[in-house]
């Protein structure tokens, strides 16, 4: 699985959330460094107006690190720390020329009007002794909560580069991918005014519509928004108990390329799944808050039991598992279709042209997340994606 971690709820996290890489054969070397380059697409924003700021874990040292205009890794540091308190590892999209993205692992931020703040903290536990308190655009008092920003995430290293374009904890700056390597593959290109559809969408629906804040820069993940007391924390818990109930007669048949074929059925409070009459796993009900957000009782880690918490966890967001016996379900048709279901995650996928968005941390199951990788990548393009007729309900207009 190529799933993202989440960040601490309610707090920026001091570390950069680093993407799993999926295995990709390949006999041949993968380049020490690969093009970064940006495409300005949004028909609204000039390049003097965009900053990109790339941060991440490198690879060779462990150190959290930014990367210069210069296209150096450098370590960071408390002394980067300004006099405003935070440390400024932006470049305008004006100076921008291309970079020689080296190994490492972490974000490519695009922020509109203004640089990121982001805070080096001493932090004896990580290699180098700093950690990163990035932004959190979930938190109202964030130095970057009225600043329009967002990110893609990747790691890139002796397999190759993977990444992805994540709304798993929010939606902002629309943003495409197109890494070319042994293949040119694209994602994340938005239909024609896809980014009003989705704030659209979600503003028409009673319960999605709070999750629209700081004047309309951003919509939150409905996970973030039940932490933040704007969204219903038993939003799902009937269809959850719906499908529990239903499963204490019938049976579940679960697949996974790695771990092979399961069977579930709930017994007692559980759902448990076996393999050639093994118990494999076993998960209590999960809240609506667990479901969102992939945790709890729905904690995935790399093995049989990971995977099929990631199975169930789709299958709820896109609450399919009811009316799907046989997971993980294929057919996009098939998802989203109860009135109460992530609605969020719906409009990011109906937004793009390849049906493909990280609505949720399990969205990449059956494939249906905004992701790409190769083994041997040449060059990686982010595109910021067309802003459409509105922007924001305060008037702002970027600069």
């Amino acid at each position: 699985m190529h799933r993202r971690s989440f960040l601490a709820a309610g707090a920026a996290a001091l570390t950069v959330p680093l993407i799993a890489r999926r295995a990709m054969a390949s006999t041949a070397r993968t380049p020490e460094t690969l093009l970064l380059d940006i495409a300005n697409n949004s028909g609204r924003f000039a390049d003097t107006s965009i900053y990109l700021t790339v941060v991440g874990v490198n690879l060779s040292t462990g150190a959290n690190s930014w990367l210069r205009p210069d296209g150096a890794l450098v370590s960071c540091g408390m002394a980067d720390i300004g006099p405003d308190g935070y440390a400024n590892y932006s470049m305008t999209l004006a100076a921008f020329r291309g970079l020689a993205l080296p190994r490492m692992s972490g974000r490519i931020y695009v922020s509109i009007g203004g640089p990121l703040k982001i805070r080096p903290v001493a932090d004896a536990g990580q290699p180098g002794g700093i950690g990163l308190q990035q932004p959190a655009g979930w938190v109202p008092t964030d130095a970057n909560y009225t600043l329009l920003h967002d990110w893609v995430e990747f790691t890139f290293d002796g397999g190759g580069m993977n990444v992805n374009a994540t709304m798993v904890d929010m939606f902002s700056v629309p943003l495409a991918l197109r890494l070319v390597g042994q293949a040119t593959v694209t994602t994340g290109t938005l239909r024609p005014g896809g980014r009003d559809l989705v704030f659209d969408t979600l503003k028409a629906n009673p319960d999605f519509a709070r999750l629209i804040v700081a004047g309309g820069r951003r919509i939150l993940a409905p996970a973030h928004g039940i932490n933040a007391g704007l969204f219903p924390p038993d939003y799902l818990d009937s269809y959850i108990t719906q499908c529990w109930t239903h499963y204490q007669s019938h049976s579940i048949a679960a697949h996974n390329d790695v771990y092979g074929d399961f069977t579930g059925q709930v017994e007692g409070s559980q759902l448990v799944f076996r393999q050639g009459g093994t118990v494999t796993a076993r998960f209590d009900k999960p809240t609506t808050r667990e479901v969102f957000f992939c945790n709890g009782a729905l904690a995935a880690p790399n093995n049989a039991l990971g995977a099929l918490a990631a199975i169930i966890g789709a299958a709820l967001n896109r609450t399919n598992l009811l009316s799907n016996a046989v997971q993980p379900a294929a057919n996009a048709a098939g998802f989203y279709l109860t009135p109460r279901t992530n609605h969020y995650a719906h409009a990011m996928h109906l937004a793009t042209v390849d049906g493909k968005a990280y609505g949720f941390a399990f969205d990449d199951v059956a494939e249906f997340s905004s992701y790409v990788a190769d083994p041997q990548p040449q060059s990686l393009t982010l595109i910021i994606e067309p802003f459409g007729d509105r922007l924001f309900s305060d008037g702002f207009n970027g600069g």
